[in-house]
Formats: C-alpha cells, structure tokens, sequence
C-alpha cells in the first residue's frame, strides 16, 4: 500500500533533495541547476504553509462565530443608504450590501468559506443553501432575512 504525502511533505521532500544534490556536487553549474529548482520547491511550500495558515484562520473564525452563536435581528439593523440606493437603482440585494461595505467578493467569499464564483453566482440571483447563507450573512454583518430578494 502507498503511502500518501500532502503537498506539504511533497515540497519538503523535495526541497531536502534539491538542497542535498547541490551540496553534493562540484560542478558549479549543476549547483546552481539544483539551488534554482530548490527555490521554486521553496515557493511552492510557502504558498502551501500561507493556505494552510488561510483554512486555520478561517476554521477559527468559523468556531468564533458559532460560539457567539449570535444572530442579528432585522430590527436591529440598520440598513445603509448606498444599500437602499443600489437596490432601488436595480442592484441585486446581496451585491448592494456587501458593496456598502466596501469589502470584495473575494475577501467576502474567503471569510464565508465559499469560492467567489459562487457567491458572485449567488448575488445574481441563485439560491443561496441555508448555511451559505449565513456564513455570508456572518462575513457581512448583516442578518441574513435582509440578504434574500423578495
């Protein structure tokens, strides 16, 4: 049975070989070969190890929302203007609150745990599954009742 690796171990593993051939060779063009690929392995695991720091920021921010487990009620909210403009003016609802924060569909996206496809597919008018819904809700601060064309 093989044993699996993560991309973790796979640019690690990598890396230490790269490393362990430049220092094992003399010629110095060989050297240099192997330095460059072990900085592309370098890369590639830091961009790994950012993910990772990514998914546990996120999964804790998850665990932070469902321990405060508090929703916001609609007449606690206030809406705000640019909200009420741009849904008057034909804005999706969910595309005008979260532009009346000023925040991206992918930093909105990222902290609601979905792709960014799917929440610009979401903000045209596909129907949201209930937990998408509040994570978004979550991510924007506002309840989720006032996310939903009527």
């Amino acid at each position: 049975m093989a044993l699996m690796m993560d991309g973790e171990e796979v640019y690690r593993a990598r890396l230490a070989e790269c490393l362990a051939a430049a220092e094992a060779t003399t010629l110095p063009q060989v050297k240099e070969r192997h330095l460059t690929a072990a900085a592309s392995w370098q890369t590639l695991l830091d961009t790994v190890m950012e993910r990772k720091a990514n998914v546990a920021a996120l999964q804790r921010s998850r665990m932070r929302h469902q321990a405060e487990d508090t929703a916001l009620s609609e007449t606690e909210y206030e809406i705000p203007d640019t909200a009420v403009d741009a849904i008057e003016d034909g804005t999706p609802v969910m595309k005008a609150f979260r532009q009346s924060t000023g925040r991206s569909q992918h930093d909105v996206a990222v902290e609601a745990g979905i792709t960014e496809d799917r929440l610009a597919e979401i903000e045209q008018g596909s129907t949201a599954h209930a937990d998408e819904l509040a994570r978004i809700s979550n991510a924007l601060g506002v309840p989720a009742d006032l996310l939903v064309d009527e």
